[in-house]
């Protein structure tokens, strides 16, 4: 009798572990044959019926763009769409232009710089590869492909019927691909007095003149390394704007040096020889400077000119030579020089900029006729500027 009921038992406990696992089976197989849903799947999707449509079937192309923002969040490719509807039905896109266009409306997102590199990178060769290694970047939308396609395609369409005065041309103007043009209008006469443009951009000079004052290392170079130490220097420049037009300007630069020695120097006026230190060194000048944008809010700079540079010797003229330090006067090297150099200026503040420039020197003060002198040489100059 036990050993019927043991059998029994056994029979029904594979029976209702059997049952178990068939169901466990059935629920993994249903599971596994769900649908896998995911941003991707969802941008795919959005993109194959959006661009299946025309500018025309708006109500359709809305709905699905929002659906695709609800699974995967705002992101540039559907916020660019978004605008460019509401240009087309005459709304106010100002706060939608600022957030599409200014870095510092969210530190993680910023969706101009995202379709300037995008319409950068579709243009090389391996725009696949970069695509493919980069595809959640690029919110799931490939490069070269057919949305990119329909959005420039409507932003040239708009264009057409846009004031140039207008936001809506600039994003237009934007969105064809057209970054020179863009990047030179934001600073033209057009849009002088837009408050957006200035809040994002700021104006390239707010007034008549931009000030900047600088402080640097000056570097001796040849001859001159073997007379003077590397010294620190405060430069003031005055820059008068659009000389020419948007891309030259004149600018005024005056430079102090304290100069520490490495080795005492000769000079000689008409009656004697010297022996010579040097403590203080001036320079004024005037250059001719092309500016160049060359992304938001930053442009390049190369600039020559003309200017007088001086060197103030510790011999005092024979004049002054027994009067007290205060009161006498003393001997200067003077030499004319020609200045070449770059530098980088970026907006801050929306309308104050800071940046750096290296200018290169030929300072040949051997041509002094009333102090002659064997210094010769050039110098490197190194400053980090502040413009306002």
């Amino acid at each position: 009798m036990k050993t019927i009921i043991k059998i029994c038992a056994g029979i029904i406990i594979i029976f209702l572990t059997k049952i178990a696992f068939s169901q466990q089976d059935t629920i993994l197989m249903k599971e596994l044959q769900k649908p896998i849903i995911n941003c991707e799947i969802v941008a795919i999707n959005s993109q194959r019926i959006i661009t299946s449509l025309t500018f025309y079937n708006q109500d359709s192309i809305l709905k699905v763009l929002n659906a695709w923002e609800d699974y995967c969040g705002e992101n540039e490719p559907i916020l660019r769409m978004k605008i460019l509807f509401d240009i087309k039905n005459k709304k106010d896109i100002s706060v939608l232009f600022e957030k599409y266009m200014n870095n510092n409306y969210n530190l993680y997102t910023y969706y101009s710089q995202d379709y300037e590199r995008r319409i950068i990178e579709s243009e090389k060769i391996n725009s696949k590869t970069i695509y493919t290694e980069n595809s959640s970047y690029y919110n799931y939308v490939p490069l070269n492909g057919n949305y990119d396609a329909m959005t420039e395609r409507f932003a040239k369409l708009l264009l057409k019927s846009k004031q140039k005065n207008s936001l809506s041309y600039l994003f237009c103007e934007f969105i064809s691909g057209d970054f020179d043009k863009f990047n030179n209008d934001i600073y033209s006469e057009d849009y002088a007095d837009n408050e957006t443009v200035n809040n994002l951009y700021g104006k390239k000079y707010d007034h008549d003149y931009m000030y900047s004052l600088g402080s640097g290392v000056w570097l001796p170079q040849g001859q001159l390394a073997n007379v003077f130490n590397p010294s620190f220097q405060l430069r003031l420049t005055v820059v008068s704007p659009k000389f020419f037009n948007n891309n030259f300007d004149v600018e005024a630069s005056f430079s102090a040096r304290i100069i520490t020695n490495e080795a005492s120097f000769n000079f000689k006026d008409e009656d004697s020889v010297y022996i010579a230190s040097c403590d203080a060194g001036f320079n004024f000048g005037l250059n001719l400077v092309y500016e160049k944008e060359i992304g938001k809010k930053m442009y390049l700079r190369l600039f020559s000119g003309i200017a007088a540079d001086w060197l103030s010797t510790n011999i005092k003229t024979p004049e002054t030579s027994e009067k007290e330090n205060n009161d006498a006067s003393y001997y200067y090297i003077t030499t004319y020089c020609v200045p070449f150099g770059t530098g980088i200026r970026r907006n801050i503040f929306h309308h104050n900029t800071i940046g750096i420039d290296l200018t290169y020197n030929f300072t040949p003060y051997n041509i002094d006729k009333e102090l002659i002198t064997d210094l010769n040489g050039d110098a490197l100059t190194i400053s980090l500027f502040y413009g306002f």
